[in-house]
């Protein structure tokens, strides 16, 4: 079955089966399209089958050089752990951004709602023993401005990585807008439910265009696409 095939036999079922207001279906359905769109402007780049070998190959573009990884939404931490592993380079640093409380609001995607809470580790954060590595507790709104005020140096000699997998449209939308006068040429993003089109994809493509961004998709997860990583070329907004 072709992606097309899949995208519109989900459709047909979304429509008959997933209890939502029309107007949120033709919100989903609109956000679906806009994203198929998305994916053939960017249809002749690197594949990968999951997203593990996409960060390998994202840091294999680097050669183990120093990276400034932030990763906003860490759960358990597998994926940060996957990171600490993956760049060995001791000038590295880890930054992973949760409260460890879950979510702050109720997640609404595709036929699937995450209620406040959900992913909650009561609090406990991942261990994970690497001097390189320091986790900022509490929701973003609250610890992000005032770790790049302290950090405001960080962010000039190592190649900058942001993973977002905070789920929600209003986190990652409030992350990536503070982030933006730390952004240069080469910068990479990693969304981890980037095929989500009413919180990843909206995020990035409403951040995208209004700072005048240019980037350019570097990876994709298939076969649905979930997962990309985000090359930034330039940055046309100069305030």
């Amino acid at each position: 079955m072709t992606l097309k095939q899949k995208i519109k036999r989900f459709l047909i079922n979304f429509l008959i089966k997933i209890p939502l207001k029309p107007i949120k279906k033709i919100q989903i359905i609109n956000g679906f399209l806009e994203y198929g769109l998305f994916i053939r402007r960017h249809k002749n780049i690197e594949k990968f089958p999951d997203k593990f070998k996409m960060y390998d190959y994202v840091n294999s573009i680097f050669s183990d050089k120093p990276i400034l990884y932030l990763e906003f939404g860490v759960f358990e931490g597998l994926t940060f752990k996957y990171w600490v592993e993956l760049n060995k380079n001791p000038d590295s640093q880890f930054f992973g951004f949760d409260s460890f409380e879950g979510l702050p609001e109720d997640w609404k995607g595709i036929g699937t709602i995450y209620t406040k809470g959900t992913f909650d580790t009561k609090g406990n954060i991942p261990v994970i023993n690497d001097l390189r590595v320091k986790f900022i507790k509490g929701i973003f709104q609250n610890t992000l401005l005032k770790f790049l005020d302290e950090n405001s140096n960080i962010f000039f000699d190592k190649q900058l990585i942001i993973h977002l997998d905070a789920d929600l449209y209003s986190s990652e939308l409030f992350v990536l807008c503070q982030l933006f006068k730390y952004l240069k040429p080469g910068t990479i993003l990693i969304f981890d439910d980037f095929s989500v089109p009413n919180h990843d994809f909206r995020a990035f493509t409403d951040w995208s265009m209004s700072h005048l961004i240019d980037y350019e998709v570097i990876g994709f997860t298939i076969p649905n696409y979930i997962q990309a990583a985000i090359k930034i070329k330039e940055i046309r907004n100069n305030y």
